[in-house]
């Protein structure tokens, strides 16, 4: 398996349907903003506070999605529909996309937040793959997202 092709495909198939599918031009533009933000957070504190800062921004049942979905077209639905706040819709968007690739990747064995949690406290290896993950979303997001003034 090529990892990269992996990451880079399912990140950009994910970013194009957050264009297309998040009806709300400022949870949009939450998201682009921790594209940007997050990977310092990966590099200074490591996935599991990273992670768990996501949940804490969002919802837990948020990114909870991304275990069951078959794809990021289902995620990006779910969470455009429920009643999150834009910025809570931001967090959940980007948890759920690294999740999504992750699981993608057949790095993790979780099925729910919790056990990711654990997961990610004891591999090691991670690491590197959560850093991967952030940084091409990072570009997808800041090439595809619009900063103008929406909604």
């Amino acid at each position: 398996m090529n990892i990269e092709k992996v990451i880079v495909s399912n990140a950009l198939e994910c970013i194009e349907n957050i264009v297309r599918n998040i009806s709300n031009e400022r949870a949009k533009r939450s998201f682009r903003s921790r594209a940007r933000d997050i990977p310092s957070d990966l590099f200074t504190r490591g996935p599991t506070y990273t992670m768990v800062y996501i949940a804490a921004r969002s919802n837990v049942h948020s990114l909870n999605i991304a275990f069951a979905a078959s794809d990021c077209k289902q995620i990006v639905e779910y969470i455009n529909k429920s009643d999150m706040k834009p910025e809570e819709k931001g967090y959940a968007l980007y948890g759920a996309v690294v999740i999504h690739i992750l699981k993608q990747l057949g790095l993790i064995k979780a099925r729910n937040f919790t056990e990711l949690i654990n997961e990610t406290l004891t591999n090691p290896v991670l690491y590197n793959y959560f850093n991967a993950i952030a940084e091409w979303i990072k570009r997808f997001a800041e090439g595809y997202i619009e900063i103008g003034s929406g909604d």
